[in-house]
């Protein structure tokens, strides 16, 4: 399957990169589709995870990402990564 929209749901995501030590957990929120959404926190607080997840780089413990309302599990890595843009914790221009 191929992204087209692009809205973004996280249902209860739970993840870690060292067993009993998560990074997220149990997190919900929606990115609608077009629109630019600004997530913002402290060093550490997993930024970054939420975009490695939303790219597949890694797969969730628990809980599941949709876009378009198909699960990221079912869609190419390709299609999927061809439409996520970001800015990182230390951008360079």
């Amino acid at each position: 399957a191929k992204i087209t929209r692009g809205e973004v749901r996280f249902n209860n995501v739970s993840f870690g990169y060292v067993a009993d030590s998560p990074v997220l957990q149990d997190l919900s929120f929606v990115a609608a589709a077009g629109k630019m959404t600004a997530i913002v926190g402290a060093s550490g607080a997993g930024k970054s995870t939420l975009v490695a997840l939303l790219q597949r780089f890694y797969d969730v413990e628990a809980g599941s990402i949709e876009v378009d309302g198909q699960d990221i599990l079912e869609v190419t890595k390709q299609s999927l990564r061809r439409c996520i843009a970001y800015v990182s914790q230390q951008p360079y221009l």
